[in-house]
C-alpha cells in the first residue's frame, strides 16, 4: 500500500490556537462588530441547504483538508483554525448559533476540539467527539474508534478507513450522524488497536450541535 501523499500532519503542538479568554469576555461588544464582517450575518446570504453550516479545519493537515471539501458541497461554510480560535468563536460560532440551530462539525486535532468544545458547553450546544483517529508516519491510518449510529458501521468496514481515502468516508459517517438519536450511536474499532507511541499524530471528528 502506497503512503498516502501531501499528509501534512504534524506532530508538534498547536501553536496559536488558544481562545483569548479577556476577548470573550468582551464578546457582547465583539459581536457588534462581527455583525458586519460575518458572511453568516450579511444580508442576502445563501444558507447553506444542510444541517452543517460551518466546517473547521486546519489548512496545513491534508486530512482536515479533504474531511472539509467532502461536505462544504451543500454550502457550509468552512474556517480554518489558522485564523485564530478565537475569531473563529467570536466572528462565526457564536453568531451562528444566536441565528439558527446549524451544526459545526470538523476533523483536528485534539487541542482545536478542546478548545471550541468547552465554549460551546457554554452557549448550550452538544458538543460529540465522533472518531478518534490515530494515523502513522506514512500518512496512512493505523486504526479508528468510531462512536456513530449502528446503521453507519457497515459502510466503515469496507476497507476506506484503513486507505488514504478515510476521511471522506468519515465526512459521510458524521453527516449522517446529524438526523440520528442519541440512543442509536454505538462505539466500534476499526483497524489495529493503536499504540499511541507508534502513532505520529492523532485527530479527533466531531460534532457541535
Amino acid at each position: 500500500m502506497k503512503p498516502a501523499a501531501d499528509s501534512g500532519i504534524q506532530c508538534q503542538p498547536d501553536r496559536g490556537l488558544m481562545l483569548d479568554r479577556r476577548a470573550l469576555i468582551g464578546a457582547g461588544v465583539a459581536l457588534g462588530a462581527a455583525a458586519m464582517v460575518s458572511p453568516i450575518l450579511r444580508g442576502g446570504t445563501i444558507e447553506p441547504s444542510g444541517p452543517i453550516h460551518v466546517i473547521i479545519t486546519n489548512g496545513r493537515i491534508a486530512e482536515s483538508r479533504r474531511f472539509a471539501a467532502s461536505l462544504s458541497a451543500n454550502g457550509a461554510q468552512v474556517l480554518d483554525v489558522q485564523d485564530g480560535l478565537t475569531t473563529i468563536w467570536l466572528e462565526h460560532l457564536t453568531p451562528l448559533w444566536r441565528k439558527s440551530s446549524g451544526a459545526a462539525v470538523g476533523l483536528t486535532t485534539r487541542a482545536v476540539w478542546d478548545g471550541l468544545s468547552q465554549q460551546a458547553i457554554g452557549q448550550f450546544r452538544k458538543p460529540r467527539i465522533l472518531g478518534t483517529h490515530e494515523i502513522a508516519g506514512n500518512g496512512l491510518p493505523i486504526g479508528h474508534i468510531v462512536d456513530v449510529p449502528a446503521s453507519s458501521h457497515a459502510a466503515l468496514m469496507d476497507g476506506a478507513m484503513a486507505s488514504a481515502h478515510w476521511p471522506e468516508r468519515m465526512a459521510q459517517a458524521v453527516n449522517g450522524c446529524l438526523a440520528n438519536q442519541r440512543r442509536e450511536f454505538k462505539t466500534c474499532r476499526l483497524g489495529s488497536a493503536a499504540d499511541h507511541q507508534q502513532a505520529r499524530a492523532r485527530l479527533v471528528s466531531w460534532m457541535i450541535v
